[in-house]
């Protein structure tokens, strides 16, 4: 399962960077990325944000952040025949 998330981190953090889909990074780009491999990994934004401190930013970022990525991953998937 680590070998999986992992895999899954890096191919999206590679795809978000050549993207360039967050301008504004106060908060790293990996821990975004970070963050959206969680919570598809089944976490909810509430489980993995401050209260527990596996993210330190609020469960509302995590979200605007996996919207932000939805199509990206969306766009990936079609591009490999994979399905999501």
């Amino acid at each position: 399962m680590k070998v999986i998330f992992i895999g899954a981190f890096e191919w999206l953090l590679e795809a978000v960077k050549k993207a360039g889909i967050f301008k504004r990074n106060k908060v790293l780009v990996e821990h975004k990325v970070k963050a959206c491999v969680m919570y598809m990994a089944g976490l909810s934004y509430r489980g993995m944000t401050v209260a527990s401190g596996l993210i330190s930013s609020s469960h509302v970022a995590v979200y605007y952040w996996v919207q932000m990525l939805k199509g990206l991953v969306q766009n990936c998937a079609s591009n490999t025949g994979a399905t999501t």
